[in-house]
């Protein structure tokens, strides 16, 4: 009851707003004057039986979506077909929110025409009088179905164009963070060339006037402090902007690259206490491996996973897509990174794809690294649901 009662509180208004639609079945016993027992009663069973799948498909993507939607037409059918409750109608329009929501525009709006033929056959088969019972029976499905489906599939349209939109501006970014480091890496390399060479000289200066001229030494060494000291705050400046913002930050970009294109997403990250290069490299694969399945995969659920074992941490990232296609530049280039650093890097395209990233934990974390690890983060369920 509990886990329930958190979930629809997680909801917020918007399924209970939805459930104004259910004017129509329950008025309908009210407005018949031929009404009985049995049609109170197949009212409260269609309502019974509507509440559970409007609830749990609220935060649903794909598959689930087209299971409540052919639920909720089953039930409106009951009603309007034998003619227990005309207004059984609206559970048709929730049927085609539903729809609406699958995931996927083009499908989505073919299964709207598809519903629109089923309620015409309804409409066709009905045992309620034509007119004007039939007619105003079926009025509010054939005028709510085109437009809440309409809304629907605009806005689902609208959500993935979102995601692919963060997804270019996340690639400008990275090429951004890329050129600037191409530079860092330049100015490092000219920086240390030069302080390195000076401080070599000046070394062997102080080496030879060791004995010959002892006060001549200690200042060349005093020279040479100073542009140790010199070189390592410059150098400093210059890694700093090697740092990614840290795998948290990545995790959160990526429930919300996925969410915005209509992906159900569930995430577990391990407290670990990450090295900086581990966890640069671990973001670095969780990223790439998010936009390849927004842009190539077609799923409709990805789950992740952080976890340490047997001195080693593991990164999961499996979608339910179609899989296959080659390695590209991106997973390329982590595979080397990962690599580098002594770890795996596997892909397996199989009930969709699976990628593998394995790092040995062979390097402390520094303890003046004063960023937020990686910490627990509950599983979630995206989904651009923003009607019944």
């Amino acid at each position: 009851m509990n886990a329930l009662a958190n979930r629809l509180k997680a909801y917020g208004w918007g399924p209970w707003v939805y459930l104004g639609f259910l004017v129509f079945p329950i008025a309908s016993p009210f407005l018949n004057p031929a009404s009985t027992l049995m049609h109170w009663l197949v009212t409260a069973a269609c309502i019974a039986c509507f509440l559970p799948l409007h609830f749990w498909s609220f935060d649903k993507v794909g598959q689930p979506r087209l299971l409540a939607a052919t639920g909720m037409t089953a039930i409106g059918a009951v009603g309007l077909v034998f003619g227990f409750n005309s207004g059984c109608s609206a559970f048709l329009i929730y049927a085609a929110a539903n729809i609406g929501n699958f995931g996927r525009p083009r499908l989505a709006s073919l299964g709207i025409g598809v519903l629109m033929v089923v309620v015409l056959g309804f409409f066709l088969v009905s045992h309620v009088p034509l007119f004007p019972e039939r007619v105003w029976a079926f009025a509010p499905a054939f005028v709510f179905i085109p437009i809440i489906g309409a809304i629907t599939v605009f806005e689902v349209e609208r959500a993935m164009s979102n995601a692919r939109l963060s997804l270019a501006q996340g690639e400008v970014e990275r090429l951004a963070v890329i050129a600037e480091r191409e530079r860092i890496g330049r100015d490092l390399h000219d920086l240390l060339g030069h302080t390195l060479s000076m401080i070599t000289l000046k070394s062997q200066l102080a080496r030879k006037l060791t004995t010959s001229d002892p006060q001549a030494a200690a200042r060349e060494m005093q020279e040479v402090e100073t542009i140790s000291r010199d070189s390592l705050k410059q150098v400093r400046q210059a890694v700093g902007g090697y740092r990614t913002k840290g795998l948290n930050a990545e995790v959160a970009d990526a429930e919300r690259a996925l969410k915005w294109a209509g992906i159900a997403c569930e995430v577990e990250i391990d407290t670990i206490a990450l090295p900086p290069r581990h966890e640069t490299a671990l973001a670095l694969a969780l990223r790439e491996g998010v936009t390849n399945i927004v842009r190539h995969s077609g799923a409709t659920r990805v789950s992740g996973r952080l976890a340490k074992h047997a001195g080693e941490v593991t990164l999961n990232l499996s979608d339910n897509g179609r899989g296959g296609g080659a390695e590209g530049y991106g997973l390329a280039g982590i595979r080397e990174r990962i690599e580098h650093l002594g770890g795996s890097f596997h892909r397996r395209n199989r009930d969709g794809t699976t990628l593998t990233v394995r790092l040995p934990m062979d390097e402390d974390p520094a303890p003046s690294d004063s960023r937020p690890q990686a910490v627990a983060r509950p599983a979630t369920n995206a989904a651009p649901a923003t009607v019944p």
